[in-house]
């Protein structure tokens, strides 16, 4: 399952319109709200929380002692630093995603002790690159997507010494040509996208030369010369 969602997540993106007319008139009914799907995951019930309405943390305190939660999905965060804290007792967590408010360096050192995580959805960082550093603690994650201009070349290099990351999706960072050639030494990368950034043509063909092989979109659109840039990919929740 956690397969299959990392995909769909990171391939989502780029592939499908996300402001199509025939996809807002199918717009399915609101879901359970946060309460409900709380209780649900604490009867054994569900181990995923989708909340497309603000969190803050008062809300989010309700999720101690969640040992089954594995899948938490904030839209609209309001969570401050201290208030992630509780993060650190869902130890079974696979798959997080909060967009919102930025996460700093503090609320990073909080989400690297969830060590069995998978998927990692953080668009809205304001870090340092010591607090970027701490992903290279979660050493199952094989799919990365965070955003922010404070994501420098010296960042992306501690990245690169992820072992099992597959995909990862950077949006408007503050990097370099040379921050291209950390991500080409991924050992297990297969698709990147890149959006909002200043590296140059002559970089991004450097980085498909060195990886042949790999899925490549540049501000949502395919480059010519990706080789999958035929696909057609799911929408997926975690996007």
């Amino acid at each position: 399952m956690v397969s299959a969602m990392m995909l769909a997540a990171m391939t989502a993106a780029g592939c499908s319109s996300r402001d199509s007319a025939a996809t807002t008139a199918q717009d399915p009914p609101a879901g359970p709200g946060w309460a409900e799907q709380v209780q649900a995951v604490a009867g054994s019930q569900s181990d995923t929380i989708d909340a497309d309405s603000p969190v803050d943390d008062q809300m989010l305190a309700q999720l101690q002692g969640l040992s089954e939660l594995r899948i938490l999905r904030i839209e609209q965060s309001e969570l401050t630093s201290s208030g992630l804290d509780v993060l650190t007792g869902l130890s079974q967590l696979q798959h997080l995603q909060i967009r919102g408010r930025p996460i700093d360096d503090q609320g990073l050192k909080t989400i690297s002790q969830l060590t069995e995580l998978r998927v990692l959805n953080l668009p809205h960082l304001n870090v340092t690159t010591e607090g970027l550093a701490r992903l290279t603690n979660l050493t199952k994650l094989e799919l990365l997507r965070i955003g922010g201009r404070t994501i420098d070349d010296d960042g992306i290099a501690r990245i690169a010494t992820l072992p099992r990351l597959k995909f990862l999706h950077l949006i408007g960072p503050g990097i370099s040509d040379a921050g291209l050639d950390h991500v080409a030494a991924l050992p297990k990368l297969q698709s990147f996208y890149l959006d909002d950034s200043d590296v140059s043509e002559a970089a991004l063909e450097r980085l498909l030369r060195s990886r042949p092989g790999l899925h490549l979109h540049l501000d949502q659109r395919h480059l010519d010369r990706d080789p999958q840039r035929d696909h057609e990919s799911p929408r997926s929740a975690a996007d």
